[in-house]
């Protein structure tokens, strides 16, 4: 179960957890058919991998910054703003 809610894609950061850590989603068997020739993964230097983990955390955290804007509107649309006077 665990695996598979780390493969999920979150609604708030568009991608899945295991994703945001190791930048790839895990293969499942499913994932092993087509079997496609792909070196991204494996080729990349230590720097380009760090600057790309950069980014990304930036990006998510973008992502969850706007959702909490939205979340906060939306609890305090109906909220009245009261003012206390001195004294009250």
């Amino acid at each position: 179960m665990e695996f598979r809610y780390n493969r999920v894609i979150h609604s708030i950061t568009q991608i899945s957890p295991f994703e945001v850590v190791c930048d790839f989603n895990p293969l499942t068997l499913l994932d092993l058919f087509p079997l496609l020739n792909n070196d991204s993964m494996t080729n990349r230097s230590c720097l380009v991998k760090a600057t790309f983990f950069r980014n990304l955390y930036k990006d998510v955290k973008a992502q969850i910054e706007k959702q909490m804007e939205k979340l906060d509107s939306n609890a305090n649309s109906e909220r009245n703003k009261i003012l206390f006077q001195h004294g009250d």
